[in-house]
Formats: structure tokens, sequence, C-alpha cells
């Protein structure tokens, strides 16, 4: 009875939970960080804000680990590494995705629609077709509280750091994006040997073609992203 207990309380001391929330592949890889004392502190900690009506905590948390499920461990072509989810509902679970049910764009999606070198600024707003070909869209920091950036850093940054490693280590010709300041600092997390890393100060079609320049060389043109 103790042990079925634990379970309804802790869920994500189970294997179970994690198949669920990021599929088996991920679960394995990633089972190192999964089973530490850090991840159970986290996740205990994640619930409690979760279940506090203020301050919000965005993104919902059914999108929390959202990047995961699209972009299965063994699709993963390419790896976007953003900063943290929008404070507000624009938050989608994929970094620099909107809703497809906004009116607007968010500044960040919209200098990256407008310069991505096959489809107009639009189009694919919730980047759920990236995710689909391979496109691994994850912030280094997955939560954030309402209006307030920067609130869950510290809480995410062994979790990041850990996770490059573990990805790193059991994946090869990996393509990682390096957008923004937090991101480029995670560089050191990655096997250089292995992975390919593109940092960039300013994006622009450039930055795409350059990617499935690498894809097309390495892998053959069944495995080139529309972007």
């Amino acid at each position: 009875m103790a042990s079925s207990n634990i379970i309804v309380k802790f869920p994500w001391e189970t294997k179970q939970f994690w198949n669920n929330q990021l599929g088996t592949k991920w679960t394995n890889v990633l089972a190192p960080l999964l089973r530490s004392k850090y991840m159970s502190n986290l996740m205990l900690q994640l619930r409690d804000a979760y279940s506090k009506e203020k301050p919000v905590i965005f993104p919902n948390k059914q999108y929390l680990f959202k990047a995961f499920r699209l972009t299965s461990f063994s699709n993963v072509r390419v790896i976007i590494l953003g900063h943290e989810p929008y404070p507000s509902d624009k938050a989608t679970g994929l970094a620099f995705a909107n809703p497809l049910s906004d009116t607007t764009m968010s500044p960040a999606l919209a200098r990256i629609r407008s310069n991505t070198p096959s489809l107009g600024i639009s189009t694919n707003v919730d980047l759920e077709k990236w995710a689909s070909q391979g496109v691994l869209l994850l912030n280094t920091t997955l939560t954030v509280e309402e209006g307030n950036p920067g609130s869950h850093v510290d809480l995410w940054a062994p979790f990041a750091s850990k996770m490059l490693e573990l990805i790193s280590e059991n994946h090869s010709g990996l393509i990682f994006l390096l957008w923004e300041g937090n991101a480029k600092e995670l560089k050191k997390h990655i096997n250089l040997k292995l992975h390919y890393v593109i940092e960039v100060k300013d994006i622009t079609p450039a930055v795409f073609d350059t990617a499935n320049d690498i894809l097309l060389k390495n892998n053959g043109v069944e495995y080139l992203i529309h972007w």
C-alpha cells in the first residue's frame, strides 16, 4: 500500500510517467537525469508552483515537455535552443512558437519567420511542422512566471546542462542552432567532435541554408528541413 501511495503522490518517480511525458527513447537516454535527486526536487517545486493561483506558470502544465513528444530522439536532426518560454499565454511548449489562434505574432517569431528561406511569416506559427521533421525546439528554461522573465532560470540550469551532455553522448551528427545569450553558454556541454554548432548573432536565411547544407552532405536530400 505504501508504494502505491508514493506512486500517486510522486508520479515522476516512475518510468511510465516519463514515457508518457517524453517518449520511451528520450526516457532511456535521459535516465541518469530523470532519476536524480535534483530532478525529483525540481518536479516537486513545479507541482507546488502549478497548484497555486498566483503567480501563473507558463506554459500550461500539459505542454511542459511537448518539445520532446513532438520530436522523437531517433528523428531529431536539428536542435534549436531558446532561452525560456514567453511569460504569457503565448507559451506553447516549443521554443519561439506561437499558438495557432494568435492574431499577432511575437517579435521573436516574426523575426525568425521573415528570414526562413521557403515560407512566409504568415504560416506555421506553431512550428509543429518543424518539430515533425526532426527540429527539437527546446528552451533551456522550460517554465516561467507570468510577466516575470528569468524567474525560473536557476531552477532549470542543471537540467539544461545535463540534458545536453546526455544527448551529445548518445547521438551523432546533430546540428545545434544557438540563438540567444544563455543558450550559447551551453556550447561547452556539446561534443564538437560529434556534432555541429551554429552560433547566430543575427537570424538570416543563411542560417537555415547552412543547416540544410550539412544535412544534405551527411544524410541526403530526404533529410532536408522544409523551413
